[in-house]
This record gives C-alpha cells, structure tokens and sequence, in this order.
C-alpha cells in the first residue's frame, strides 16, 4: 500500500474529501490532489510536519503515514538510482566557483573539469540545500513568517506551505518544481 492509498481510503471512511484535508493540512487542494492521483512524491517524512496534520485529522496512529511515505520514497529512490548521475547546469558550476575564495577558484574549476559527472558540485550543492533547507525546517513552523513571504511574493498561506514543503523535498538530484 502507498501513501496516497492509504489517505483516500481513510478519506472514504470518514467520508470526508481532499479539500477538508487540504484544509487541515494547511496547503492547497492542488497539493493534495497531486499527491493522492500520485502525479507528486508524498513528501519526505523528516522534512514536513504535513503527516503529523494529517494522522490527527484522518484519525489514523501516529507516524503510520509518515512510515509509509519513507518506505514509498525509499522505493522510488532505489529505481531511480540505476541511472548514472549527470553533470549539473553550467550555471550551477559557475555560481560555485563564484563562491569561492580567488585562491581556491582555480582549484576547483580543474575539479570540475576532471569530473564530468559533477560530484563536487553535488557535494557543495547538497550542502548549501542542507543548510537553507533547515532554516525552512524551522520556519515552516512560524505562521508569521509563512504570512510574511506569502504576502511578499503574492501567494497565499497555503501556496506558501507547499512552495517550502516542496522546497524541503528537494535535493540535488531533484530540484524543487513551482507548483499551484
């Protein structure tokens, strides 16, 4: 059984729809939709406080859907990985290189060069999201802040909420995509 599954039927049971979960989970009906007809992953359980949301609202113990996201996840990520990694976008190598102090940047640009499957710049790449990514973490639990960048980038509270969940999901082989 998969994640989105579980939720209809549990959804079915309790008679309820997508847009009362949506409700409780604080993010758009799209969201949900996307996840539940599996056009988008479920979202990484250590991530997101959208399962906590949505076990006290379906009603369902505590971290079951949560568990049953990781092993979804793992799943997908195991037949993903049989292809070989490919090298990121150019801009990606030049914004690291502009990072970089001038006495390393040589350095580095002969890494890149070497490397044609970019695993320098998927170390630093991985390591720039871990750290943007738990700053997210932590204010996706600040309604304030959520409010804030809403309304600054003309979203709504709930578009906001998906646009970081979907934010914490991303990784440098997935790179977020910008939803409804």
């Amino acid at each position: 059984m998969d994640v989105s599954l579980a939720i209809r039927q549990r959804l079915d049971e309790l008679g309820l729809d997508q847009k009362d979960l949506a409700g409780a989970a604080e993010v758009t009906e799209s969201y949900i939709s996307q996840v539940l007809t599996r056009k988008k992953m479920p979202p990484a359980p250590d991530r997101t406080d959208i399962y906590a949301k949505m076990e006290r609202f379906l009603k369902v113990p505590g971290g079951s859907l949560s568990r049953l996201a990781d092993l979804q996840r793992k799943d997908e990520l195991k037949r993903t990985l049989g292809d070989p990694p490919l090298p990121l976008l150019r801009e990606v190598r030049e914004l690291i290189l502009r990072k970089c102090s001038p006495a390393k940047e040589k350095q580095v640009r002969e890494i890149f060069e070497k490397e044609p499957f970019g695993e320098v710049e998927r170390l630093v790449t991985q390591k720039l999201l871990d750290v943007v990514k738990r700053v997210a973490k932590e204010e996706l639990e600040s309604e304030n802040w959520l409010h804030l960048i809403a309304r600054l980038s003309g979203r709504s509270y709930k578009q906001m909420r998906v646009l970081v969940l979907e934010f914490l999901d991303a990784d440098v082989f997935n790179g977020p995509r910008e939803s409804s």
